[in-house]
């Protein structure tokens, strides 16, 4: 079995209690990799914690093999992501030869064992309103003894959202109630890379901040792989697989050798190997698969972007995405599938770019952008509330004089689309011809 999920989302703790939990005859063996430095390493590692040594003309791994035949024992290999094809040889041939001996692998990665030897359990996040929030609470008490759980709960809850219900980073942002009250804490997750740092002396380096965890994942990543990731730290809330395509184009000819890597691969294929290394959530959404970063892990990234000078591209990319999704909303919403509109508008929301923030106690759209659920049912939105949304829609396609004819805002936060009207259509008598009705792309924000 291998747990897998990103890094600080709490495989070895859980590791840990499970071996705790397992009732084996010969007990629970710990092998920590993380300090190994290559795949051929692992079989050393792990004869050193059994206490086996290799025997003549024997490879240590067939040695580990010959020593666990007959025991009843489970052998947990932690961090085995960086020597992932080490660990995968010898959990293979432990899994094959000793049939009374469990592995009990965790990985960013599955280890890709044949013949049916690997289940994959991911480690999903804590409940922000759960877990999330007593491990909080646990830790905030220590620091801060006049902490109080149950007056802090909402705001508690809160952040634990913010942090996408990451232990590690949980509990860093815990420490820092020695100085900061939840509230200040709240008000300061813009940059959650920056804050969460000083983690516990005794933990390893990279659990030390929440920086050092990413950036050893980050640093597991093939050429590709990291451009694609830099690139789709524009996508602030879940995309589906067209959004990626969209923002993660390379342009040929032009830009550093990165680019030039990732313009050799299908978007695709890249994309469905960071969700395999836990780098992208996949998850199912009402109109297929969808992605998405962990907001620490769409910070991360868009550090990385920033230095390779390809911001203003890819950030071309995604407000050109944004106004083609847009356009398509205003054609469903003003048509016989306004439902499906409403809901494409719901997952559409946290996309445009350059869009504050509307306050800590926020997430989502506003209360007038959700259709409730007897409103949906019927397939109509009330007058007022369908104006409100098509306000948002782009004009290019409202007819002459209409009463949404004008200027309309397209809902991208720091740009505008802007619509001439048509003049009025002539009378008799008057000359014919109808000027054209024209859109323009603005770089300035308009009013909100």
């Amino acid at each position: 079995m291998t747990l897998v999920g990103p890094g600080g989302i709490g495989k070895t703790r859980l590791a840990v209690a499970a071996a705790r939990q397992i009732a084996v005859e010969d007990g629970a063996l710990l092998v920590d990799l993380a300090e190994i430095g290559s795949p051929g390493d692992v079989p050393r590692a792990v004869a050193g914690t059994l206490g086996i040594k290799e025997g003549a003309g024997r490879t240590l791994t067939a040695s580990i093999v010959t020593a666990l035949r007959t025991r009843r024992a489970l052998l947990v290999l932690d961090n085995c992501e960086h020597v992932v094809d080490g660990a995968a040889a010898l959990a293979q041939a432990v899994a094959e030869g000793c049939p009374g001996a469990q592995v009990l692998a965790t990985s960013r990665e599955g280890l890709g064992l044949g013949h049916g030897h690997e289940r994959l359990v991911p480690v999903p996040p804590l409940d922000p309103a759960g877990a999330g929030a007593d491990l909080f609470s646990e830790r905030a008490a220590v620091v801060a003894p006049t902490f109080d759980p149950r007056a802090n709960r909402p705001t508690v809850e809160q952040i634990c959202r913010r942090l996408d219900g990451v232990p590690l980073a949980i509990e860093l942002a815990a420490a820092w109630t020695a100085s900061l009250t939840p509230a200040e804490l709240l008000d300061r997750l813009d940059d959650q890379l920056r804050l969460l740092v000083g983690g516990r002396r005794t933990a390893a380096a990279r659990h030390r901040t929440l920086r050092a965890t990413i950036a050893w994942s980050y640093d597991l990543l093939s050429p590709s792989e990291q451009v694609l990731l830099q690139r789709l730290s524009v996508l602030a809330g879940p995309f589906d697989r067209a959004a990626a395509e969209a923002v993660a184009g390379a342009a040929a000819g032009q830009g550093t050798p990165h680019r030039s890597a990732a313009a050799a691969v299908d978007t695709g294929d890249v994309l469905h190997a960071l969700v395999q290394r836990s780098m992208v959530v996949a998850e199912a959404g009402r109109f297929g698969q969808r992605f998405r970063l962990l907001e620490t892990m769409r910070q991360f990234a868009a550090e990385r972007l920033a230095p390779t000078g390809d911001s203003g591209l890819v950030a071309g990319r995604h407000a050109r995405w944004c106004i083609d999704r847009v356009t398509e909303l205003h054609r469903l919403l003003t048509g016989p599938a306004e439902v499906e509109g409403v809901a494409r508008l719901d997952e559409l929301w946290p996309q445009p770019p350059g869009r504050p923030r509307r306050g800590r106690h926020h997430r989502g759209p506003p209360p007038h952008a959700r259709a409730g659920p007897s409103r949906r049912r019927r397939g109509r939105l009330p007058e007022p509330e369908r104006d409100r949304r098509l306000g948002r829609a782009p004009a290019r396609h409202h007819p002459a004089g209409g009463p949404r004819a004008g200027r309309l805002r397209a809902g991208l936060g720091g740009a505008t689309v802007q619509a001439q009207p048509r003049p009025p259509r002539p009378t008799s008598g008057s000359s014919t011809g109808t000027a054209n009705q024209t859109t323009r792309w603005s770089g300035t924000p308009g009013p909100r």
